[in-house]
């Protein structure tokens, strides 16, 4: 049943690109490293932050030829035992939130989004927000054939999170910059 299982979410992931962790097409031989996770869910279902941080960026406007292209970016900075972590955590494929009767309520209390959002643009922000609130909700991506409404989820980092930590041996850098 085990194999059976990975089987078949090979399968969904390589061929069809319809699983959790996958390569962003074109599929075939010209695939590109995803450094995420879609999550296949209930369109316009909420997002929540995981834990508290600063939004730092966002960008909202109407889907393109793949999907939504809306996207927040949260930067966490934490101690975990006596260490002090700093991590990104990124959440893309989001409905359009410029076209929602109510939006989360970072986009309405933050100045710099209120001054510079513009549909598709970008936004650079340094905006607290808490565990638990509400960061937007879930949209559609995929080439038409395969547009489903799906989150894409990604945490990373600019350094080695680990290092000092019991069990940091277990963890490898890999680094996606390279290609």
């Amino acid at each position: 049943d085990l194999a059976e299982a990975a089987k078949n979410l090979y399968k969904a992931n390589e061929m069809r690109a319809d699983g959790g962790f996958f390569p962003v097409g074109p599929w075939g031989e010209a695939r590109l490293w995803h450094g995420g996770v879609h999550l296949a869910m209930q369109a316009d279902a909420p997002v929540f932050a995981p834990f508290p941080g600063r939004l730092v960026a966002a960008r909202m406007g109407k889907s393109t030829a793949i999907g939504s292209a809306n996207f927040v970016l949260l930067r966490h900075d934490m101690t975990l035992a006596s260490t002090r972590v700093q991590f990104y955590s990124l959440y893309m494929h989001l409905a359009d939130e410029l076209a929602a009767t109510t939006p989360p309520e970072w986009m309405s209390k933050s100045d710099a989004w209120k001054k510079d959002a513009k549909p598709g643009a970008v936004v650079l922000l340094d905006e607290p927000i808490e565990a638990g609130q509400k960061l937007g909700r879930v949209g559609t991506a995929g080439p038409a054939e395969l547009s489903k409404p799906q989150m894409h989820l990604e945490f990373f980092s600019t350094g080695e999170l680990f290092s000092g930590l019991p069990g940091a041996s277990v963890w490898t850098v890999v680094d996606g910059t390279s290609g």
